[in-house]
């Protein structure tokens, strides 16, 4: 989710299918710098067999939630950009066919 949003943030190359700490520590640095406090820490996600599923999918969810809205918000002031331009080139057309 951080890599569709920040791919600068994290560093595929340095991660290890055998070490699940550090690749969760650097995605947990990478979202806390985001402005996504963390409710796990690496060592909860290795302990055990399985981490606690419904603190992983809140996790999850508090992160996507917070980047889709970064995202929504850039996309949406791209789209009143672009309406803004849109009805400025009307305008000009209207105002051109006129004279």
């Amino acid at each position: 989710i951080i890599h569709r949003f920040h791919p600068e943030l994290i560093d595929f190359a340095s991660l290890s299918p055998y070490d699940i700490f550090a690749n969760n520590r650097q995605a947990f640095k990478a979202a806390e710098s985001l402005g996504v406090p963390p409710l796990l820490n690496p060592q909860e996600m290795v302990e055990g067999s399985t981490p606690d599923k419904l603190f992983v999918m809140t996790y999850v969810f508090q992160l996507k939630l917070h980047l889709d809205k970064k995202g929504l918000l850039d996309e949406m002031s791209l789209f009143t950009k672009h309406k803004k331009e849109q009805r400025l080139n009307f305008q000009e057309e209207d105002k051109r066919i006129s004279e």
